[in-house]
């Protein structure tokens, strides 16, 4: 759940930018007053570029942080004018352009902001997060003059600033203040003086101690934000005093005690967190004014008691979401009676100890995200006896039962002793969403398996099950489209020892519920959402631990340092921030670590060189900073050895000589800070020089000559390139076998230049190539030079390298390569497109990686591209950084559907975007709200998502939006009115929901609409009397098909729309009554689907409208191309065709009353739909993955998976892999008694059948049974006309004799059972038998000479039995 602010935050920010907006107006307004007062006096008033003292100012604040070293210095300490400095923004106040803002993010900086800094005198802004600051110098704010700034909005977050002295002297006008990720430890005191404050950032700080009284003195603060430090103690009762608070976060301290109860008095509170402190005790607070309250987070204390009775009792968001979250406390008794007012509640209590849930709660709806109307009760708590990973049922599943004692509501475990494996693997399953797996061989029949299912069973054929005799050994499933929650009942399988749930969409809240898998080896989550590795280290017998890829921002976490028996240990492409412990010299047996691409920083620690056992080592892509510890050359046993660092600093000193690494293939320092000449002695004691060997080592500060002892080795690949070579030893050039033999194709002469570009020549890659020759430049003074004056790697092709090594890019699947070849403009590289022509070297436009296979994340250093206009990376396996986003100002497409996306935070400072793809992303939950503050966005594709709950009425606020497409979700409730506001709307797609209700009555009168789609709705659907749309002039699709619709048709239908020109209306499927208005004559070409309602009668004056529904009305010439009359029918309901008129039922008007029927409901008919009734019950039809128009009053002949004769009974049903599930023989078997089914096909459901119920006048002729756990076929004989047989990968032990009395059995497929026993003489009965297979049983003995009398067989697999002897001679 997020403890995030989204909209008030939202809200604020622009009323303070459009406050400033307002007084720079007014200040230019004086300044040209003043100008034009001097024109009238004749008196000259030159405009000035700032001052010299600013200039002085500036200047040393350029000094103070390594201005040098700055990303973009663009004018800095040049003699143009100040207002023209790279970051720096003025105004004209006195008629003097004078600083006023400063902003110089992720730019470098590395020192101090000088204290003179703060005595610009009209500065008001300054944003320097994201660099490597260390002091803010706040004294400087000191104000005895009234010198010092007016500044309102201070912006330091992600710096190293220790210290807040002095920020109490800040002049009233500051409001905002942003230290997030510092290394502040203490809380200054003088901070309380900054009275007028309303916004103050600590999280992600070292503060400890209690939370200063004085806290109170900030009677103007709005929003804190404090998370993650280590506050402790009791919260003070001054805290009362933040009676204008509407954001409070105190989350994953240290705090202690009580809630004050004059924490009630934060009557404006709308967000407020607490959660994971441990030591908050005493009872819950009522909460209960505070009206506005709608996010509360609690979870992770120690909370005690009955939640209060008035718990809530004055909060105003009654219909509106509501969060609550207290989760993990020790609280008792009942739910409260209060919370009933509540319409969208999403309350968590998992982990504390209710006993009761009032039984009215179980009924609303629009709780849970809905879920409340699926699973009722346990979609809040699982009920006692019954357990959920998640403590209760989910999109996963409900809630599973439990053999053991659970005295408390919301269990999530069950006692792993009450867990034989397969109901381990059975629970897994069903979380997991098996049935959606790419491969699930053999797991479907855990769903409907007998209580003795054996680990033989399982071992020999689940998928990607592994075994060590009958004991459960391995899972692996990677790549598997696994999705939901890992249920911690898979951990009870005590013998498992390598489980792989890696690339696959599935979530993990920590690793506790693994600490029962005693016997885990091998763990890879790589690539899956793991919130947090808590637990992790009570895993004592891991070897091998793969997490690449995690969402987890936070510190390595100690607790894997713990695992001692380690041997390989890959983080590569997460986001683990911080310094790498010195715990990692635990890790004594490891042999791999891989933590390339994070954020890890600092130096590295000398602790390290005690991983002696350790052969490959990569902390590439990462910002470590200072020299390589000595006690690195202790790692005797390294082959890999990589540090290539693309981030601001790098490793420096002197080039180590490695002198004493014996097995060295690859070693990679790039872009790094090392000095100094290579040692004489690098790489001297390798032992195998014949061997291709890879230095890179371009980019660093090396200088001096090439060692010649480099010539010792055969099959150097080395890249120096962007240093300051000095001399090439002429017996390096005769290497020919260097550089992958390329040295060999350049002519004699050329030959050094393949190892690097002699001085006075270059080219983009430092090297010459036979495809890409060094170039004169007279400016190049040292060999291996890739730039020639201005000719330099552009920031743009820095940021593709970067997104190509954080994406996997040497996994891509390009076309042509040329994201690496040589010499290629960033412009001719696939998939981007520039503002200029495809030899520029920057100027992205356009970002087209569609169907790439990029992997990892898109770094954020993306929206640094300031022409970025387009970026689309649809269907890849990738997640997007936001942060930053505000930097790509001039950004409009986001393309990002069939992605892995983690989440959207950051994305709503994408001001500028206009079109935004996020569908089938697999989100669940709420709509952000962060979304509606993209005030600019145009179109929305959101469809293919598991969104749920209402359609927020903030979409209102998006009054420039023009599609909104959010089908295939589960979206609930009524429609927004606020749709209403969004004047330009021209399409509205929300087919396919469970939304219900009318439809308002401001959406009908949106101007611009032309498609209008809510068809498909799950649940009560969309009802009440169909309006006329009169008021949507513009309307080309209306689709409303699959509701509730009732009434008749309205007389001016779409009466405002231009009805000369093609329009389609779908209003199938409804309740729709009396007859189709004369008046809708004045369509000349309407597309019209009114089948499957109550319609009466049809005007006449109808059937001449020839240009309707395509012109089939004007070739058919009748109405039967509108509807099918009354007594006739046609599964369309209509004439399509000229050829296919309606059918005449035998029935008469009684089989089909109305017009439109699709098809006959005789009695025959009527009896089917009882027969499929009682079937979908049996088959716990509710679960079906499809269950389109099941139990509707449409003709069963439309219902999903069911095929109808001419006479409209039920020949087949069809109901492959759609998840049904039977304890019971009962009521499914009673489909045999449709009396024309010719084709059965149940495969893949875990099913009973009893073919005892087969009458003997059958007309079965096709009967497909696979993987439904079938057990016996006994009494199949009576299936007299059956044609095929299909019972692959069930239970069957044996084939009864009466199976060869099929005289007219054509194919029988029983291969992978478990039938044992010979292959009967009798066999040979199936005179008609074409395809046989019994491959994969226990059968034995020798092959029966009588099958060579089966003159039609053509097909006869026996493979993996137990047979012998010879293969008779007649066959």
């Amino acid at each position: 759940m997020s403890k995030q602010p989204t909209g008030g935050t939202v809200y604020r920010l622009q009323h303070r930018k459009g406050r400033m907006r307002r007084r720079q107006a007014e200040l230019r307004k004086i300044a040209t007053y003043g100008a034009m007062i001097a024109a009238l006096c004749g008196v000259s008033l030159p405009l000035v570029s700032g001052t010299d003292d600013e200039r002085a100012k500036l200047l040393k604040l350029f000094e103070s942080t390594n201005g040098s070293a700055w990303k973009q210095s663009v004018s800095w300490d040049t003699n143009e004018p100040i207002c023209s400095w790279f970051g720096i923004a003025c105004e004209t106040i006195d008629g003097v352009d004078t600083v006023t803002k400063i902003e110089l993010r992720r730019n470098n900086l590395n020192g101090i902001i000088p204290s003179d800094l703060w005595k610009l005198r009209h500065l008001r802004f300054v944003d320097m997060r994201s660099n490597l600051l260390t002091s803010a110098s706040f004294g400087g704010l000191k104000d005895a003059d009234n010198s010092s700034s007016p500044v309102e909005v201070v912006l330091l977050s992600e710096n190293h600033i220790t210290e807040l002295n002095g920020i109490g002297n800040a002049r009233p006008t500051l409001r905002e203040l942003h230290l997030d990720r510092n290394r502040i430890d203490r809380f200054e005191s003088d901070l309380f003086d900054c009275t007028y404050l309303e916004v103050l950032h600590l999280s992600f700080n070292q503060i400890s101690g209690t939370l200063p009284t004085g806290i109170g003195r900030l009677t103007n603060l709005k929003e804190f934000y404090s998370f993650n430090n280590r506050f402790s103690g009791q919260l003070p009762k001054e805290i009362g005093m933040l009676d204008v608070c509407e954001l409070f976060t105190m989350g994953t301290n240290l705090l202690s005690g009580t809630l004050p109860p004059e924490m009630n008095d934060m009557v404006n509170m709308r967000q407020l967190s607490l959660h994971a402190n441990k030591g908050i005790t005493g009872p819950l607070l009522s909460f209960g004014e505070m009206p506005f309250l709608e996010l509360l987070a609690l979870e992770g204390n120690a909370l005690t008691g009955p939640i209060p009775p008035d718990f809530l009792r004055y909060n105003k968001n009654t219909e509106k979401p509501v969060a609550i979250d207290l989760s993990q406390n020790n609280i008792t008794g009942a739910l409260p009676k209060s919370l009933e007012q509540f319409e969208m509640l999403n309350i968590d209590l998992v982990g504390n100890m209710i006993d009761e849930i009032p039984s009215d709660f179980c009924s609303k709806g629009g709780w849970m995200g809905g879920l409340v109307e699926q699973f009722g009760c346990n979609a809040i708590l699982c009920g006692k006896g019954t357990f959920h990973q998640g403590g209760r049922a989910n999109d996963a599943g409900d809630c599973l039962p439990c053999q053991g004692e659970l005295p408390y509501l919301g269990a999530s475990t069950c006692p792993s002793a009450l867990l034989p494996p397969w109901q381990a693997l059975a629970c897994f399953y069903e979380n997991m969403s098996g049935s959606k797996w790419t491969k699930n061989d053999g797991w479907d029949i855990l769903l409907d398996a007998p209580l003795n299912v054996s680990n033989a069973e399982i071992c020999s054929s689940f998928y990607g099950v592994q075994c060590n005799g009958d004991q459960i050994s391995g899972i692996s499933l990677p790549r598997n489209e696994l999705f939901g929650k890992v249920p911690d009942c898979i951990f009870s399988i005590h013998s498992l020892q390598v489980l792989d749930l890696s690339n696959n969409n599935i979530q993990m809240t920590d690793m506790r519920g693994a600490e029962e898998t005693k016997s885990l080896k091998s763990l890879k989550l790589s690539n899956v959402k793991v919130r947090s590795l808590k637990g992790i280290g009570n895993l004592t017998s891991l070897e091998e631990l793969h997490l690449d890829g995690l969402p987890i921002v936070a510190p390595l976490p100690h607790d894997i340092f713990q695992l001692t028996n380690l041997s390989t240990l890959d983080v590569k492409h997460s986001k683990f921030e911080g310094t790498m412990p010195t715990l990692v010299g635990q890790l004594s047996n490891l042999e791999r670590l891989n933590a390339y691409g994070n954020f890890l920083t600092g130096p590295l620690p000398t602790e390290i060189g005690e991983l002696v056992s350790l052969s490959f080592l990569d902390l590439s892509e990462n910002k470590f900073l200072g020299t390589l510890p000595t006690e690195l050359m202790l790692l005797t046993s390294l082959t890999s050895l990589a540090m290539n660092q693309k981030s601001l600093g790098g490793l420096e000193g002197s080039l180590p000589a490695f002198s004493n690494f014996t097995q060295l293939v690859v070693l990679d320092l790039a872009s790094n800070r090392f000095n100094g000449a290579i040692p004489a002695d690098f790489l001297a004691s390798i032992f195998d020089k014949s061997v291709e060997i890879s230095i890179s080592l371009p980019h660093n500060q090396l200088t001096g000559a090439l060692p010649a002892s480099l010539g010792q080795f055969d099959r150097l690949f080395l890249n120096l390139e962007g240093n300051q070579i000095t001399e090439i030893p002429f017996n390096l050039c005769a290497k020919v076998n260097w550089m992958k033999g390329e040295i060999r194709k350049l002519p004699e002469e050329s030959r050094c230049n393949g190892i690097l570009c002699p001085p006075g020549t270059w080219n983009e890659f430092g090297k010459e190539t036979s495809a890409n020759k060094c170039r004169v430049c007279s400016a190049s003074n040292y060999f291996g030079q890739t730039k020639c004056g201005v000719l330099e790697m552009t920031r743009e092709q820095e940021i593709l390298d970067l997104l190509y090594s954080r994406t996997g890019g040497k996994y891509w699947t390009l076309e042509n390569g040329n994201w690496t070849k040589a010499g290629v403009p960033v412009c001719q590289r696939e998939g981007i497109f520039c503002l200029g022509d495809k030899s520029d070297n920057e100027g992205i436009r356009v970002i087209h990686l569609n169907d790439f296979g990029l992997r990892g994340t898109v770094p954020s250093e993306i929206w640094e591209l300031r022409h970025l206009r387009e970026l689309a990376v649809t269907n890849n396996p990738v997640d997007v950084s936001f942060v930053g986003i505000e930097n790509a100002t001039s950004l409009e497409g986001l393309k990002m559907s069939k992605c892995h996306l983690r989440g959207l935070d950051g994305l709503e400072n994408a001001q500028s975007v206009r079109e935004l793809h996020i569908a089938q992303n697999q989100f669940e939950g709420f709509i952000p709200g962060s979304l509606f503050a993209l005030r600019n966005l145009e179109r929305v594709f959101m469809n293919n998502n598991d969104f749920s709950g209402s359609l927020p009425s903030e979409i209102g606020k998006l009054s420039s939006l023009q599609i909104l497409d959010l089908w295939n979700n589960r979206l609930s409730g009524s429609l927004a009115s606020e749709i209403g506001l969004l004047s330009h709307l021209t399409q509205l797609k929300l087919s396919d929901n469970c939304l219900s209700g009318t439809i308002p009555t401001e959406v009908l009168s949106l101007p611009n609409l032309t498609y209008f789609e809510i068809a498909q709705q799950h649940g009560t659907k969309f009802s009440g009397s169909l309006p006329s749309f009169s008021e949507n002039p513009l309307l080309e699709v209306l689709d409303v098909s699959e509701n509730a619709f009732s009434g008749v048709l309205p007389q001016q239908f779409l009466s405002a729309t231009n009805t000369s020109k093609s329009i389609l209306v779908d209003l199938s499927e409804n309740q729709i009554s009396g007859t189709i208005p004369a008046s809708w004559s004045m369509f000349e070409a309407l597309h019209i689907d009114l089948s499957g309602n109550m319609l009466t009668g049809i005007p006449e004056s109808l059937c001449d409208q020839v240009g309707w529904n395509g012109g089939i009305v004007g070739v058919v010439g009748t109405c039967d191309a509108i509807l099918c009359p009354p007594g006739t029918y046609l599964p369309s309901g209509r004439q399509t065709t000229a050829k296919a008129t309606c059918q005449t039922c035998s029935g008469g008007l009684e089989s089909a009353p109305f017009y439109g029927s699709k098809s006959c409901l005789n009695p025959l008919s009527i009896s089917e739909r009882e027969i499929l009734a009682e079937f979908y019950v049996a088959a716990n039809g509710t679960s079906w993955l499809t269950q389109a128009r099941w139990l509707s009053k449409s003709p069963t002949c439309s219902w999903y998976g069911v095929t109808c004769n001419e006479e409209g009974l039920i020949e087949e049903l069809s109901l492959e892999n759609n998840y049904l599930k039977s304890n019971s023989p009962f009521g499914v078997s009673r489909v045999f008694e449709l009396s024309e089914l010719k084709t059965l096909n149940l495969k893949g459901n875990a099913i009973q059948i009893d073919f005892e119920k087969v009458p003997l006048n059958s007309k079965l002729e096709v009967l497909q049974l696979s993987g439904t756990g079938l057990q016996t076929i006994d009494g199949i004989s009576r299936a007299t006309a059956l044609r095929e047989f299909h019972a692959t990968n069930n239970f069957i032990v044996e084939i009864p004799e009466e199976v060869y009395q099929l005289a007219n059995l054509q194919s029988l497929f029983v291969s992978f059972n478990s039938i044992t026993g010979t292959i009967s003489p009798m066999i040979s009965n199936l005179s008609s038998l074409k395809q046989l297979y019994l491959f994969g049983n226990h059968l034995t003995g020798t092959m029966p000479s009588s099958i060579g009398l089966m003159s039609s067989l053509t097909d006869f697999v026996v493979g993996k039995n137990f047979l012998q002897g010879t293969i008779p001679g007649d066959i």
